[in-house]
């Protein structure tokens, strides 16, 4: 091991318990922050959201579209 590497490994030694501490903090942070919108996304029943019959009927046709869609592709593409 040459004195360059030696002195490097000396130089970093007092900063890697403070860096692991800082990207764990930073990490937590980040994965509580992700867990807290999702439990709070999950709670939400939309019922606040009104569905008038447009929107109904829009719906309706969009799922009768993408159907036909997934029939036809299945028809070209038969499973072997």
């Amino acid at each position: 091991m040459s004195q360059n590497s030696r002195a490097f490994e000396n130089a970093r030694r007092p900063f890697r318990t403070k860096n692991l501490i800082t990207a764990l903090g930073l990490g937590g942070l980040a994965l509580g922050t992700f867990a807290y919108s999702i439990y709070k996304v999950h709670q939400d029943t939309l019922e606040d959201v009104v569905m008038t019959p447009e929107i109904r009927e829009k719906i309706e046709r969009e799922r009768k579209q993408s159907q036909e869609l997934q029939d036809q592709s299945s028809m070209k593409n038969p499973p072997t």
